[in-house]
């Protein structure tokens, strides 16, 4: 009568082995929240692998500026990668922004990649907005994390965005622990407001 409870315990032990478990929600904020196994299966049709990133916590400070920008989560589908870059006006002065964030990817030592982030234009040219204090203004990061396979070269890691509002602005340090691919290239959408926000 005890046999089947022994085979299902040796069961569950068997299935246990090998499995890491994957960290919680109380770890460092803006650290990297992946699944991990002991063994990760190879990308297949030049893809990469993938861990979910959760969003940069809210600043603790706000910057001489008076601009701030976060990332949301990665939004993953297909070899497609997207984060919503946000501007943040937390200082006492409304600015006006027009155009594309500015960004710069770099590596764990902070030395960036060559990788081209071209401007896109999916609803015409950018528009001027004003960003009164309390606003904010959202943008859209995309790039595929495709490895080629006619050259040498791996993937880049990256580590960090750099990421300003515009050309000659202080830039913003996100923490990014994801895969670019090694095509070199990536798309930004420009500034534009929030649709819950008027």
């Amino acid at each position: 009568m005890r046999r089947p409870v022994i085979a299902l315990a040796l069961l569950f032990a068997v299935s246990a082995c090998g499995t890491e478990v994957a960290p919680g929600a109380g770890g460092r904020p803006g650290a990297p929240t992946t699944s991990a196994t002991a063994k990760t299966a190879k990308p297949t049709d030049g893809e990469t692998s993938f861990g979910k990133e959760r969003a940069t916590p809210p600043p603790a400070k706000c910057p001489a500026s008076g601009l701030l920008i976060t990332r949301g989560e990665i939004d993953a589908a297909m070899g497609l990668r997207a984060i919503t870059l946000t501007l943040h006006n937390c200082g006492k002065r409304a600015v006006d922004v027009q155009g594309y964030p500015v960004v710069t990817v770099l590596d764990k030592v902070r030395q960036p990649f060559k990788i081209t982030v071209a401007p896109e234009t999916p609803d015409g040219p950018p528009k001027k907005l004003r960003l009164t204090t309390k606003q904010t203004l959202t943008a859209e990061l995309i790039w595929r994390n495709t490895v080629t396979l006619d050259t040498t070269d791996g993937p880049m890691q990256a580590a960090y965005l750099k990421v300003a509002p515009a050309a000659n602005r202080p830039a913003s340090l996100i923490e990014l622990h994801e895969t670019f691919g090694n095509t070199g290239k990536a798309r930004v959408t420009p500034w534009a407001r929030p649709k819950s926000q008027p």
